[in-house]
Formats: structure tokens, C-alpha cells, sequence
């Protein structure tokens, strides 16, 4: 059984798009089959990768290929890549030691229904999950808020992420920073411009209360 999360319980399955690659070689009977918009999903930091393992081999994955290099962690794999038949798909394993982020990257005809599938059996991050985390007011978890709401373009944190830009931690000003710029689409540019003015509009009133 997964280990408590620090996080809390999980809620309805839901797999989330992102619009990039997997930087991960795919093989050539996929190529006609890879999509550009990838649904994923963000692994519970306390699930470990041998019981993940097993859940994805319960559901007829099969392991691919991984990684060659050693570790950071023992025992916990930094890329791998899973494969299924029917319907044909990848699955991108990626793995962060540092903030633990866990995510599973979908590709092929068959992403969105094994995505649904992996997601009922497989402890996962919600946004609810990342808002708290963002709050969670110290480093590690806030880290690992950031970064899987940037690996799901979770534009609705937006706020979240950018009252983080004057975090006492330099780590994660800087990472907040980051975070908003990469957020995708237009609407992200709308919303950054109302927060900035937002933040000037104290500034302003007092300068109209007191002028100089």
C-alpha cells in the first residue's frame, strides 16, 4: 500500500495536458502515433518508484527502456520509458530527487484512455493538492507545487505562483519567476499584466495621499 501522503487524499482522477515533449526517444512503430498535446499526470512524492512499477505492470505496461545513469536515490530511476498495446501508447516516467516531483507523461492513440485508466489506480496530484503546497510556507513542497503546476500549465495557480515573487526564500522568488513566465497561452500575459498593476495600485494611492 502507498504510504500516507503528506499532501492529503486523493480526489476524482483527472489527467491534465501538456504541450510538449517528452525529450525521450520514441521508438520508430509510435512515430505515426505520437501526439503533440500529451495528457499527464503528477505521482504522489511518497509513492515509491517499485510500487508504481508494480500498479503500472498490473494495468499491462511494459517496461521500455531507462535511463543508464546511476541514481541520485537508490532504487529510484530518473527516466523511464513504459509502453502498452492496446490501444498503443507510451508512457514517460520523469522523476526529480530534489523536490521529489514524480510525473508520468502520456503519448500515442491511446494516451487519454490509459491516462484515465493509470489515474484511478495511481495516487496523484490534484490542483487542489498544489494550491496547498504552494501555501505550504516552506521550501520543499513549494518547490514541488511550482514545478508541477508548470509541468501541467496549471494557469488557474497563476495567482498563487506569483504571490511568490517576494518569498524570503530567493530559491523560490526566483522559481515563481520562472514558473509564471512559462505558463502557456496568451491569457497567462493578460492575467500577469493585471497582477503587476495590481501591485502598484497601493504605491499609487499612497502617492496620490501623499505627494511630494
Amino acid at each position: 500500500m502507498c504510504p500516507p501522503s503528506t499532501v492529503g487524499r486523493r480526489r476524482k482522477p483527472r489527467c491534465h495536458l501538456a504541450s510538449r515533449g517528452t525529450g525521450t526517444p520514441v521508438p520508430v512503430e509510435y512515430l505515426d502515433e505520437v501526439v503533440t498535446v500529451m495528457p499527464s499526470l503528477i505521482v504522489d512524492p511518497d509513492l515509491p518508484y517499485a510500487e508504481l512499477a508494480g500498479r503500472l505492470r498490473a494495468l499491462e505496461w511494459q517496461w521500455h527502456s531507462e535511463s543508464q545513469q546511476l541514481p541520485t536515490i537508490p532504487g529510484e530511476p530518473e527516466q523511464v520509458v513504459w509502453a502498452h498495446d492496446e490501444p498503443k501508447a507510451l508512457l514517460s516516467y520523469t522523476f526529480n530527487p530534489v523536490v521529489r516531483l514524480r510525473v508520468l507523461a502520456f503519448s500515442g492513440r491511446g494516451a487519454n484512455a490509459h491516462c484515465g485508466r493509470v489515474a484511478s489506480f495511481v495516487p496523484h496530484l490534484t490542483g487542489e493538492d498544489m494550491a496547498q503546497l504552494l501555501q505550504s510556507g516552506t521550501t520543499e513542497p513549494t518547490l514541488l507545487g511550482l514545478f508541477a503546476a508548470q509541468e501541467l500549465g496549471l494557469l488557474l495557480l497563476l495567482p498563487l505562483i506569483s504571490a511568490l515573487f517576494d518569498h524570503p526564500d530567493a530559491l523560490v522568488a526566483s522559481a515563481a519567476r520562472r514558473v509564471a513566465e512559462a505558463l502557456p497561452g496568451s491569457s497567462a500575459d493578460l492575467i500577469r499584466d493585471h497582477l503587476v498593476a495590481s501591485a502598484a495600485e497601493p504605491e499609487a494611492n499612497e502617492l496620490a495621499e501623499h505627494p511630494a
